[in-house]
């Protein structure tokens, strides 16, 4: 993980700020999320958003790391309770776009570890070792000795795959 100062202006404590006045986990109509259940969870919830941008906010001022920020991000994700995946992914999106005013790119796979098990790159490993698998177990005499040497799925575009 590769740390980085952040250049933090007023500017962007104030979007913090707005961020934090903003209600949280509540219906968004035109979209699917109809808000976290039951109201005392998604206060709670609320709750520890709000003090996680109150830590940032006051933290960003003498601290301007990235890993400051996502180890602030870490104790947020640490006590999430709700199991729907619709409010842990709505979590996610507070978090991104707390990272969109802070100039963060990259959580550095935080994000993606803490929702799915693991990180993309980790994912793709995995698929590796399982496709190895499978194939070492097969009846066909033929594919039983084939192995998969590497996937990546970063340069996988289904768009750019040729149909013949």
């Amino acid at each position: 993980m590769a740390d980085e100062t952040l250049a933090v202006s007023t500017t962007q404590l104030s979007q913090l700020a707005e961020t934090r006045t903003k209600p949280k986990y509540v219906d968004e109509p035109g979209t699917l999320y109809n808000g976290l259940r039951p109201e005392s969870a998604r206060q709670k919830a609320e709750v520890q958003l709000n003090d996680l941008i109150d830590r940032l906010h006051g933290g960003l001022m003498a601290v301007t790391r990235k890993q400051f920020v996502l180890s602030e991000f870490k104790k947020t994700l640490a006590e999430f309770e709700p199991g729907d995946t619709e409010d842990r992914e709505r979590l996610l999106r507070y978090l991104e776009r707390i990272m969109d005013i802070l100039g963060i790119e990259s959580s550095d796979g935080l994000l993606n570890r803490w929702l799915y098990g693991m990180t993309e790159d980790e994912f793709w490993l995995a698929l590796e070792f399982r496709i190895c698998r499978e194939l070492s177990g097969m009846s066909d005499a033929v594919l039983r000795p084939m192995w998969c040497d590497g996937i990546r799925g970063a340069s996988c575009d289904p768009k750019q795959v040729r149909r013949t």
